[in-house]
Formats: structure tokens, sequence, C-alpha cells
């Protein structure tokens, strides 16, 4: 039984490992991986290509599109609920560290890992997850990082209008031809490789740099994350696989958009990247554990 569950956990890890470590050694190798280039075609071009395919479903209703949003909104509520005073304790500025302790890493690591552990069923919640994370990237993270706001951001943001979109047609009763729905599943395959890739890359690209205070808030966003996650499935009755999904990625790692952010309004961005480094090896250090429970609890 023991073999089988660490099969399982290999099936998972491997290929997510492999490919992340192809855009790691191009860098390291030859440090020319475009990234710009890479992220666009995936969160430009395929991933909504992926989030059209996936609301063609005919399982999947407007209901549960809701049901997966609310339960983003309780899950960022509780940890900031957390985060927040723990931050002033420490005497650290919430500007420095709140976008990358609220917000998991949904996409690069967070997609690659449910469609491994759950399939097709499973990738549909991601997405939507993963959205809306995005959404709260652009209206509460942005903001509070930056100390602006402006909905001019979402608003470009092509993954988040194809999800307003698709839930237009879903809502209207509108399926998408049928040449185009075979379209988009085809182009919306290179989203995971493309993801995991590009995370390698930025890996690659980060200092190792280590201390009590980087390990400590490393720790929090993936266990505080976990937690939380496990304790809104259950309060919400969160149906499978959508609860599989919620889990494994409300406990991702610091995300890469919040280094970005970061780096770009001057916010101890040394501190986050070494933040997205850490906490991406404990996201993966403690997948088996959190594979476990799931299979435990009969949701996998």
């Amino acid at each position: 039984m023991i073999l089988t569950f660490l099969a399982a956990v290999a099936n998972i890890l491997t290929p997510v490992v492999a490919t992340a470590s192809i855009g790691f050694v191009w860098q390291k190798w030859r440090g020319d991986f475009d990234r710009a280039f890479v992220g666009t075609l995936a969160l430009n071009v395929a991933a909504p290509c992926l989030i059209l395919s996936a609301f063609a479903a005919p399982s999947l209703t407007l209901a549960t599109v809701g049901q997966v949003v609310g339960a983003a909104c309780l899950m960022v509520a509780l940890v900031a609920a957390v985060v927040l005073p723990l931050l002033s304790l420490l005497g650290l500025r919430y500007r420095d560290f709140l976008q990358a302790l609220l917000f998991p890493n949904t996409g690069n690591l967070g997609l690659p890992l449910v469609f491994f552990a759950l399939g097709d069923a499973g990738l549909v919640y991601g997405l939507i997850f993963s959205n809306a994370i995005m959404a709260f990237h652009a209206l509460l993270g942005v903001p509070v990082t930056s100390g602006s706001f402006s909905l001019r951001r979402l608003a470009q943001n092509s993954m988040f209008v194809t999800f307003v979109v698709a839930v237009a047609l879903k809502a209207l009763g509108w399926p998408l031809p049928a040449a185009v729905l075979e379209f988009c599943k085809m182009i919306g395959a290179l989203v995971v490789p493309l993801m995991l890739m590009a995370l390698g890359s930025s890996l690659a690209s980060f200092v190792p740099r280590s201390s009590g205070l980087i390990l400590g808030l490393s720790a929090l966003r993936v266990g505080l994350g976990s937690l939380v996650g496990f304790a809104v499935a259950e309060a919400l009755g969160l149906p499978d696989p959508l609860y599989g999904a919620f889990v494994i990625q409300a406990g991702m790692p610091v995300a890469v958009l919040s280094y970005m952010m970061a780096d770009r309004h001057k916010r101890r961005a040394v501190d986050v990247a070494a933040m997205v480094l850490s906490s991406t090896v404990m996201a993966i250090a403690i997948f088996p554990l959190i594979y476990g429970l799931l299979r435990w609890g009969g949701h996998i």
C-alpha cells in the first residue's frame, strides 16, 4: 500500500519537476530563456484557450463557479486575518510582504499539480480558482504593494477577460463551434508545460538567500495556506474533485508575480525572491503529505 502511494506521488511530481527543470537548466546553462515570450504565450494565448475549452464542459455550472470564487474569497480573508496581525507583531510593513503571503502560485505550480493529481476534471476548478486569485492580485495585491489602485490592469488581463466571456457564454447557453473548441483544446494544452518551464527559469534567476525570517514567512505561506484550504473545503462541504483542487492550490508557494510587483515598487524584492525559491521547495516537499491526506479522506 505504501509503495502504491509513493508511486502515485512520483507519477505526479516527476513530470512537474522534470518540466520545470527544462526551464531551470536552460536558464543556468544558456542564460537566454525568454520568459517574457513564454509568459506572454502562456497567459495571453494558451490560458484563455484553456479557459474557453474548460467552460465548455457540460458538468460545469455557474453555481459551481460561484462556489469556487466564494471559497477563494473566504480563504484570502482567513489568511489575511492571521497574516496582518503577525506582520505587525514582527515589526514588518504589510506593503512589503502581504501580497506574497496572501496569494499562492496557482498558475505556474498549482495548475500542473492539480492536473497531474486530478486530471482534466480537477483542472477546470483549478482554472477558476487561479482566475479568482489573479483578480485578487489586481484588486487587492497590487494596490497594497504599489499604494495605488487601477481597474485598468485587470481589464487588460487576457485570462480574466476570457474568464468573464466564458461565464457569459455559459450563462447564455451559447456553445462554442466544434472547430473553435478543438482549436482551444489543442492550444490550451500548452499551458501546463509552458508555465512549468517559466517557473523553472524564474527560480534559476533568483540568488539563494536564507534567514530565519525568510524561512519562517515561506513556511507560513505554505503551511497556513494548506490549513486554511482544508478548513474552508470542510466548512463549505466542497464536492470532489473541487475539494482536492482547492486544497492543493491554497497551499502553493509565493507567486512569481508577487516578486515582480515587489521589485517594481521597491518592496524588499530580494527577500520576496528568496521566499519564492524557498516556499516552492517547501510546497513540493509537503505535497506528498497533502496528497496523502486527500486520499485518506477519500477526495482523490
